[in-house]
């Protein structure tokens, strides 16, 4: 039988990378034990050496490095951005702005048992916020009339704190506008027992007619008129504001 061609002696014949005789080459796909012609690399152990051997040669960070300060550029951990601490030292520097004065106002009748205290009740609701209600009565009568509490009381206004009071109490105080109900004339600025405080005081007059002794219809409808004032007066002095 004859052997194969390539086979002598039982032995194989190497080729190189042409099929000529010669060693084989470095990539052969085996070779002999004992012999120089080194063996097939495996890929896997080769990658495997190569990401070992880069790994060894990167350079290595010290202390010096990793403690080395930042850039100034950088703020430090928990302090502000420079823009928002900026905004809050000028929000901080603005003043808050100032609260205008309010108008300090005096409602004046006759007994301050009825219009008065229905005006005052109605400027402390409804005007609070530019003026400062009071009342006072030429000549002071000795309680507040109750129709007058039940008027306000139809409209929510509590005024059973208030009380009659009469001019000698406001004598002391400065007073900016004083409504007259009374339908005397007060610009001579004098009244019983003294002089009204009107030194610097704007003088208005409202021709109200006085309910007391009268039914409850003209309660009613002097409740309604002094309302109406009222609110006018407090526009006026919103709008002057």
């Amino acid at each position: 039988m004859v052997p194969p061609d390539g086979i002598r002696g039982g032995r194989p014949k190497l080729l190189g990378s042409r099929g000529v005789k010669g060693n084989a080459p470095v990539n052969a796909p085996w070779s002999w034990p004992g012999s120089n012609t080194p063996r097939r690399s495996d890929p896997s152990v080769d990658a495997a050496a190569s990401v070992a051997q880069s790994v060894s040669t990167q350079p290595t960070l010290t202390n010096e490095a990793s403690l080395s300060p930042a850039p100034d550029s950088l703020q430090a951990a928990g302090s502000p951005p420079a823009a928002a601490q900026t905004a809050v030292e000028q929000n901080a520097s603005v003043e808050p702005p100032v609260e205008k004065a309010k108008k300090r106002v005096l409602f004046v009748c006759i007994g301050n048992s009825c219009r008065s205290q229905m005006a005052e009740g109605f400027a402390r609701t409804y005007g609070s916020d530019v003026l400062i209600a009071s009342s006072a009565g030429l000549s002071p009568a000795t309680l507040v009339a109750p129709m007058t509490k039940q008027m306000l009381a139809e409209r929510n206004i509590n005024i059973d704190e208030q009380f009659p009071k009469g001019m000698d109490v406001f004598l002391r105080e400065p007073i900016d506008v004083v409504v007259n109900m009374s339908g005397m004339d007060l610009r001579n600025n004098v009244i019983p027992g003294g002089r009204l405080p009107l030194s610097s005081a704007k003088l208005v007059d409202w021709p109200v007619p006085d309910p007391i002794g009268q039914k409850e219809s003209v309660y009613q409808s002097v409740a309604a008129q002094i309302e109406t004032l009222v609110m006018r007066l407090i526009l006026e002095l919103r709008a002057a504001s």
